[in-house]
């Protein structure tokens, strides 16, 4: 697991500002922390927002995947302010419109937000059976991790792409002492198994099953 050491901020751009592309506009309406009806967004930029369950905050999750780019969008929606509180984005792994394994490309919250992001990656793990994945994070989304790790109904693991296996955690993400390496640890060659292993780990969280 790469530790990114810089904290990733969504920089808020006016949508005359953004890149002619409707994939890039339906990111920053949804992140723009402005109120909008996902219908009413869906019918703006062509595509199918679909409500798929509600939080225990009464916020109603919604999916959408924009084909062109292949890009999944989670976002829990306020229906009294009309506002996305969590966003989540992700790349599908199988590919396809309704994938089970999503790799996390970014999170974002709303600042008068009334829910956390880890209750949205709650919600798609228990109610939908996604598996969610990272191979890289900053500390606010370790976290997330951390603060998913503690909810029931889920379970943590490692994930080695070289090997495919995965990796049992033995601390539940207390620290990133066993899942994390700073990407200057492993130049040169020099470094240890273990810290290489951490480096290429990935994090992966699925339902748990009893």
């Amino acid at each position: 697991m790469k530790k990114l050491s810089d904290i990733l901020e969504v920089v808020r751009i006016p949508p005359e500002e953004t890149p002619n592309d409707p994939g890039v506009k339906l990111a920053w309406a949804m992140n723009s922390g402005k109120p909008f009806s996902p219908n009413a967004l869906g019918k703006k930029y062509g595509t199918v927002h679909k409500k798929i369950g509600e939080l225990d905050t009464g916020h109603h999750v919604y999916h959408m995947h924009d084909e062109k780019s292949d890009t999944h969008f989670f976002y829990a929606h306020e229906p009294k302010s009309k506002e996305a509180h969590v966003t989540l984005s992700t790349k599908s792994v199988e590919g396809g419109s309704n994938p089970r394994t999503h790799e996390v490309l970014m999170t974002g919250g709303h600042p008068n937000s009334t829910t956390k992001a880890h209750e949205l990656y709650h919600h798609l793990i228990t109610k939908h059976d996604k598996v969610i994945t990272t191979n890289s994070q900053t500390p606010g989304g370790f976290k997330i991790w951390q603060r998913l790790a503690q909810k029931p109904g889920v379970h943590v693991q490692g994930w080695d792409p070289h090997t495919r296996k995965t990796i049992p955690l033995k601390n539940n993400l207390k620290n990133d002492k066993e899942t994390h390496a700073d990407e200057h640890d492993t130049y040169g060659g020099k470094a240890s198994e273990a810290v290489k292993r951490r480096a290429r780990m990935h994090l992966m969280v699925v339902k748990k099953h009893d």
